[in-house]
């Protein structure tokens, strides 16, 4: 039985209230993703499926879990280090700690898992109030794994609004949206960029293009501030109330 098929049986035995059993199950099925220690994939499906067993309130139950069926691999690392931060504040640091083994592996580790690690490293200094740390693991996971467009995004957009240094913002948000041409996000922030670099032309047509995907809070705003610049007034009032509206629909 496959790792995956392993990891359903364990969350049916779990919903079924057979508790007990249901972790041995769990426990089998990680064993059994470990049987190739350098298939990422299986080891993340099985994961995924996992957490309907467990959850943010019981984040502990889930990592012991894993460490009991052997040595965790990058992929669970990683996996351990984004749940853990889901939970919120109080689980920042045990993020931090589990996306460090990957890092501290050095090149027994995919460099495509580091590049993840740091993604994740990234996310969790930021929300702890790291912005120098959380650019300078944005920059380095661009940089391992330069086919990762949320790591550029990311770069992009703290250099940009946190450190003004657009120039450089605009090399990373310009490689984002090449990879994803159709990311609202990817697209809102190249767009701010552009603007704070006084490309309005371009700017207007790149945000014109981010709202028109999904018309989020962020790029409303911010194709109200272009055409604001370019001396539109009622259209950017227009944009300003969409802004609002929006902003107040997502709380």
């Amino acid at each position: 039985k496959s790792a995956p098929l392993r990891a359903f049986a364990a969350v049916a035995l779990w919903k079924a209230g057979r508790k007990e059993e249901a972790a041995v199950a769990a426990r089998e099925a990680i064993v059994a993703a470990h049987a190739d220690p350098n298939d990422a994939q299986t080891q993340e499906r099985t994961l995924g499926i996992l957490q309907a067993m467990f959850g943010p309130s019981r984040m502990a139950d889930f990592e012991t879990a894993i460490t009991q069926a052997g040595t965790p691999t990058p992929m669970e690392c990683i996996v351990l280090s984004e749940e853990w931060a889901a939970t919120g504040p109080g689980g920042i640091d045990k993020s931090l700690g589990w996306s460090s083994k990957v890092l501290d592996m050095g090149d027994k580790a995919d460099v495509t898992l580091r590049g993840g690690a740091l993604m994740s490293r990234g996310n969790s200094l930021f929300a702890k109030g790291d912005a120098d740390g959380a650019i300078e693991a944005f920059t380095a996971s661009s940089k391992l794994s330069p086919r990762n467009a949320g790591a550029a995004n990311n770069s992009a957009y703290l250099l940009s609004k946190i450190k003004g240094d657009h120039a450089r913002a605009l090399e990373y948000a310009r490689r984002a949206v090449l990879l994803e041409p159709g990311n609202p996000d990817f697209l809102d922030t190249l767009g701010y960029v552009e603007f704070r670099l006084g490309k309005l032309p371009q700017a207007d047509d790149t945000l014109t293009k981010s709202v028109a995907v999904a018309p989020t809070a962020s790029g409303l705003l911010h194709l109200a501030q272009v055409k604001t610049a370019r001396g539109k007034v009622a259209d950017a009032t227009a944009l300003l109330e969409r802004a609002r509206a929006k902003a107040t629909t997502d709380e």
